[in-house]
C-alpha cells in the first residue's frame, strides 16, 4: 500500500478514537507487518509463474526441435515420392543390385555391408547420408557416420489419422447379357428333280456306268441286260426311272451264252456284241467278225507292225528271196516254182521268190 495512504488512515484512526502514542505505534507496526507478508506472497507467486513459464518454454523449444528433426528425417517418405532404388528413384546402375532392406544400391562384388554409411554406394550429388540412407538436401560434412545394425528397417512416415471409413456401396447387380440376335433363317432350298442322262434308252454292253443322270443322284445299276437305275431328286424333288437295253449281237447265229460257254468274252464292237477269243482263230462254228483283233509284231528278214484290240487288219511285211537257177530257161516259167516266184527278165536263167511275213494274232473277234 502507498505510504501517504497509510499515514492518512492512521491519522483518521487516531483522531476518531483519541488514543495515545502507544496505541498509534502498535497499529503502525501491525500494518507494516501485514504489508511485508503480502509483498512476500506476491513475489513468491510471481517467481513460481516465471519458473513455470521458463520450464514450459524450454520443453516447448526442445519438443519443437525434435519435431522439426523428425519432419526433416521423414519428409521424403511422408510428403514426397520416396527416394531410393526400391522406388526406382534413382534406379541402380547396370552392375548394381537394390537392397530392399535399406533401399540402397550395392555392387555385385560380394561386399558384406551395404548402404551409404559404408560408401556402398555413395549418395549422389544433392543427397546426404543419414542412418545409412541417402536423403535429399545439403551434402553431409566429411567424416564417417556411425554404422547402424544391418539390416536397417525403412523409416516409417508419421502416421496420419485414419479417415473415417465410409460405408461400402452396395455392389451393383451385374447387367444381364444382351441376348444374341437370332440368325436370319436360311431360305429353303429349291427342290431339284432327278433327270436321266444320255445312257437312258441306249443299247449297251456291258452295263452302263457313265452318263447315268444329268440331274440328281444315280442309284446302283441293276440287271444283266436290259439295265435299270434311278436318278433321285433332292430337297423334295421327284425321282426319275432310267434304263438301257442290251446291245444286239453282231452275229445272230450264236447266243451270248454260247460265247461264254465256248471260252470267249462278250465285247461291244461298233454297236453290236461279238465274242472275243484269246486265240489267233475263231472256235469251231464261229467266223471272224470284220477285222476285230489284237496283234503283236514279228521280226524276221523284215519287221511287221502291230495293234491293240480294234477293227484293224493284220499287219505284214515282204522281202525277196535269193536268186536260184531257172531250169526252165524262161522267166515266165518261174511261177512253176511258186506263185510268188518271178524271173528278173524275159529270158533268164535265174528266178527269185517274194516272201510275206504277218504279225501274230493274239485275240480275234468272232460272231
Amino acid at each position: 500500500m502507498p505510504t501517504n495512504k497509510l499515514s492518512r488512515a492512521v491519522a483518521l484512526t487516531m483522531t476518531g478514537r483519541g488514543q495515545g502514542a502507544f496505541e498509534y505505534l502498535l497499529i503502525l507496526g501491525g500494518t507494516v507487518l501485514v504489508a511485508a507478508v503480502v509483498l512476500l506472497i506476491v513475489q513468491g507467486s510471481t517467481g513460481e509463474v516465471n519458473n513455470t513459464i521458463g520450464e514450459a518454454s524450454n520443453d516447448y523449444l526442445s519438443a519443437l526441435a525434435n519435431r522439426q528433426q523428425a519432419i526433416e528425417d521423414n519428409y521424403t517418405a511422408a510428403y514426397t515420392t520416396p527416394d531410393g532404388c526400391s522406388y526406382s528413384n534413382s534406379p541402380c546402375a547396370v552392375n548394381q543390385t537394390c537392397n530392399p532392406l535399406n533401399n540402397s544400391c550395392y555392387e555385385h562384388a560380394g561386399t558384406l555391408r551395404n548402404g551409404c554409411d559404408y560408401a556402398n554406394p555413395n549418395c549422389p550429388v544433392g543427397y546426404y547420408c543419414k542412418y545409412n540412407f541417402c536423403l535429399p538436401g545439403k551434402q553431409a560434412s566429411s567424416g564417417a557416420s556411425t554404422p547402424m545394425p544391418s539390416p536397417l528397417p525403412t523409416p516409417s512416415p508419421s502416421p496420419s489419422p485414419l479417415p473415417t471409413p465410409s460405408p461400402s456401396p452396395s455392389p451393383l447387380p451385374s447387367p444381364s447379357p444382351s441376348p444374341s440376335p437370332l440368325p436370319s433363317p436360311s431360305p429353303s432350298p429349291t427342290p431339284e428333280n432327278g433327270v436321266c442322262g444320255s445312257s437312258n434308252g441306249a443299247s449297251a454292253y456291258p452295263a452302263p456306268s457313265s452318263n447315268l443322270c444329268s440331274a440328281g443322284t444315280n442309284s446302283t445299276v441293276t440287271g444283266s441286260g436290259p439295265w435299270s437305275w434311278f436318278c433321285n431328286g433332292s430337297y423334295g424333288g421327284s425321282n426319275a426311272s432310267c434304263s438301257a437295253s442290251l446291245m444286239a449281237r453282231c452275229n445272230t447265229t450264236h447266243t451270248l451264252s454260247n460265247c461264254t460257254s465256248s471260252g470267249g468274252d462278250l465285247m461291244a464292237a461298233q454297236g453290236c456284241v461279238l465274242c472275243r477269243f484269246n486265240t489267233s482263230s475263231c472256235s469251231t462254228g464261229w467266223s471272224q467278225f470284220q477285222n476285230w483283233s489284237t496283234t503283236s509284231a514279228v521280226t524276221s528278214t523284215c519287221t511287221t507292225a502291230s495293234h491293240a484290240w480294234s477293227n484293224t487288219s493284220t499287219e505284214s511285211c515282204t522281202y525277196n528271196g535269193a536268186n536260184f537257177v531257172n531250169g526252165y530257161g524262161y522267166a515266165s516259167l518261174c511261177y512253176m516254182y511258186g506263185s510268188n516266184c518271178f524271173g528278173p527278165g524275159s529270158y533268164s536263167a535265174y528266178c527269185y521268190c517274194v516272201y510275206t511275213v504277218s504279225a501274230t494274232v493274239s485275240q480275234i473277234g468272232c460272231g
